[in-house]
């Protein structure tokens, strides 16, 4: 892979991997498990950027096919083109969040995962990419799950700030969906959101008695 060409994405937004497929052979199957192993300890240091693709990609390196070994070469590929990028960090800044959801792209499960990552002083400080529990009825669902995740992130940040700095300040996380952000804010049930589980309701908590912002 040393002259391979670059990508702009770890994974593209289209790419729908399943364990349905043509198994690797003993040794190349050995040789993704290691491939996944690295990608996963980078992921976990210092490249939160990879999270997702590698979050996708341990899902199945107890019977690894063809394709998810080429997705694995797919994100070899990004991190050539992106080896010189670095996280930077200013002198001061406040400490934000932004949380997002891909609705039932595991095609197997059918379950969503739930990513998140903290901004501090102008750099990544915490990211995550994490299956959700449960299968989400909607995007809805799926974005206010990925919400109480990223709150419980947030609330773990916002003492660790406050045990650092002496201030504790409200932190803002920022979602792209109109009705997760409704259902934040206005604590009333539906019949189309009654059976989210109780777990997932801790962001709309922390709204309340304001220890987050989210918008």
């Amino acid at each position: 892979m040393a002259d391979t060409h670059p990508v702009r994405l770890p994974m593209g937004a289209g790419v729908k991997l399943q364990k349905a497929g043509k198994l690797l052979t003993e040794d190349l199957a050995k040789v993704y498990q290691e491939l996944v192993g690295a990608l996963l300890y980078l992921c976990t240091g210092t490249r939160p950027d990879i999270a997702y693709a590698v979050g996708r990609l341990t899902r199945y390196v107890s019977a690894p096919t063809v394709d998810h070994l080429a997705a694995a070469r797919v994100v070899l590929r990004y991190l050539k083109g992106t080896s010189s990028l670095g996280i930077s960090y200013q002198a001061d800044g406040e400490l934000h969040g932004y949380c997002d959801a891909d609705f039932a792209a595991d095609v197997d499960t059918r379950r969503s995962t739930s990513g998140f990552v903290f901004i501090y002083n102008g750099g990544a400080v915490v990211g995550g990419s994490k299956v959700q529990p449960t299968v989400a009825a909607s995007t809805t669902e799926a974005e206010y799950i990925a919400s109480a995740v990223a709150a419980k992130e947030a609330v773990w940040l916002r003492r660790l700030c406050g045990f650092l700095t002496g201030h504790i300040l409200p932190v803002a996380i920022r979602c792209d969906n109109q009705s997760a952000l409704a259902k934040i804010h206005n604590p009333v049930s539906s019949a189309r959101t009654k059976h989210i589980d109780v777990c997932h309701h801790f962001v709309r908590e922390r709204v309340v008695d304001g220890s987050l912002e989210v918008t």
